[in-house]
């Protein structure tokens, strides 16, 4: 897929504009919006459009991508970077507007993927004969079908109401109401089912990062748990468990650059630091992610809460849970907290105690300085298929074997010994548990938050320190202003 994304994106002009001005134009050499489709290369170029608007590049990453997902959660604590800056810190303290900038450009940045996956959907069937084979043609199709999925996923579960896009972009359909929950659900599910039809197993290493339909399989059966829907999430995880995924032994490597799209890798947003046809491929995260000591831009840090959950477990030799020395950086009493192959008190002074820092999308100190990180996000991994298929068998038909099973696989690649206890709340409360330690700073956290309810009491428990702001609107984001402002029948997000 890093290859694919090195195709020129000139297609901004020709797909950006609805007007009837592009049907005028009478040239028979000017390409034009309806001549454009003519084969599978002209609909490929199309898809990778879909692809680029999911990527978040430079600063964008952390302010429109990172901070949307993550910094309402319980397991981050937002540093001066963040806090000194208004618009940001509202978004960790639950103060934000549907002004707020930040929120805007995640709801736009998806909807401009559905506006090219919708084009894709309408337009693909209509490629002659002769420039397409029907196996291709089915599985472009299936492709579009799971970005505009996607794209509805992503907006569905951090805003109150969205807009439903089942149709290409038109002056007839452009002024158009916001949809209840349930019916963008209809529209997600039906859409990972036509897309798990023709996507293939895997692709090839020049397309490796395309949609699969194992991606599709597991985005499906995560619809399908949020709404408590668990008999059809539990058949969508087992489609995705006979695909030959697998738990890989390098969790810190998905995260910094040296184990990407591993066999564990379901769907992963792909980035690179290498420069070609004008497209910049890199994001920020390792300014994001690093504190200002490594040459980061001092945004966040891991919460006490989360630190001290991981320190509640030890491994079968005794040693600290692997994901923590993976995953974060701190004043341990262990001494196992390395960065970059140092001990993390090296990086300080006599007399200085070391920071807590998150070595998640942190690949070094001079990608820290640039700006320019090539890490691939992980979006959905095998361990979320079995900790969410253990999660559904427990909720609806109480005691299995597998239900254990699922959740030791996560436990043991930890170095945790086996979960044995049966009794059914035990069991949702250490699923619960390791989803906490196994995807901190995932965008996942404050999205299950919310699914277990109680919110508030959640916050202060956990010593968030921006809880008593929180109120139930805060669960997710309201329509932003400037779409209700264009959109003449769309009313404001109620409280906003």
């Amino acid at each position: 897929m890093k290859n694919i994304l090195y195709i020129v994106l000139s297609l901004g002009v020709l797909f950006t504009s609805c007007s009837d001005s592009f049907l005028d134009q009478k040239s028979p050499d000017e390409l034009t919006f309806e001549s454009y489709w003519k084969d599978a290369s002209a609909a490929e170029k199309v898809l990778v459009s879909c692809y680029a608007e999911q990527m978040y590049k430079s600063w964008h990453w952390g302010e429109e991508y990172f901070i949307p997902l993550n910094y309402k959660g319980d397991d981050i604590t937002m540093l001066p970077g963040s806090s000194d800056w208004g618009y940001l810190k509202r978004m960790g303290s639950f103060e934000y507007t549907s002004g707020n900038s930040t929120i805007y450009s995640m709801w736009s940045q998806n909807y401009s993927c559905i506006r090219y996956a919708n084009d894709l959907i309408d337009r693909i069937p209509t490629i002659p004969a002769d420039n397409i084979t029907d196996e291709k043609r089915a599985q472009l199709m299936s492709e579009a079908y799971f970005m505009r999925g996607f794209a509805h996923m992503m907006l569905n579960i951090n805003f109150t109401t969205i807009i439903v896009r089942d149709e290409a972009t038109s002056t007839s359909n452009l002024i158009k109401k916001d949809s209840s929950k349930e019916d963008a659900w209809k529209l997600i599910v039906g859409d990972f089912q036509k897309a798990a039809e023709h996507l293939p197993a895997s692709w090839d290493d020049n397309n490796v990062g395309r949609a699969t339909k194992g991606a599709a399989y597991g985005f499906l059966g995560k619809a399908y748990l949020y709404q408590k829907q668990y008999t059809e999430a539990i058949n969508a995880f087992k489609e995705v468990m006979k695909l030959g995924y697998d738990l890989t032994d390098d969790y810190e490597g998905m995260f910094d650059g040296t184990n990407e799209n591993s066999k564990e890798s379901l769907f992963e947003i792909q980035y690179t630091t290498q420069e070609a046809g004008g497209m910049w491929g890199s994001a920020s995260q390792a300014s994001f992610m690093a504190i200002g000591k490594v040459s980061g831009w001092h945004m966040l840090r891991p919460s006490q809460y989360l630190i001290d959950e991981f320190e509640k477990e030890k491994t079968t030799a005794g040693e600290p849970d692997k994901r923590l020395v993976a995953s974060i950086c701190y004043n341990d009493a262990a001494g196992k907290s390395e960065f970059l192959g140092q001990p993390w008190s090296s990086y300080y002074g006599v007399g200085e105690t070391p920071e807590a820092m998150f070595k998640k999308f942190n690949d070094g100190i001079a990608p820290a300085k640039s700006g320019k990180s090539g890490i691939n996000v992980p979006v959905l991994r095998y361990a979320d298929v079995l900790l969410m298929y253990a999660e559904a068998l427990n909720e609806s038909n109480g005691l299995s074997s597998d239900i254990l099973s699922a959740l030791n696989k996560v436990r043991n690649r930890a170095g945790l010994k086996d979960f044995t206890l049966t009794d059914t709340g035990l069991i949702r409360a250490e699923i619960r548990h390791q989803r906490l330690l196994e995807f901190p700073c995932e965008g996942i956290r404050f999205q299950d938050m919310v699914r277990y309810g109680d919110v508030k009491q959640q916050l202060l428990d956990h010593g968030h320190i921006y809880a008593n702001n929180y109120m139930p609107k805060c669960d997710y984001y309201p329509i932003p202003s400037t779409e209700v402002a264009q959109n003449s029948v769309l009313e404001p997000t109620p409280g906003y």
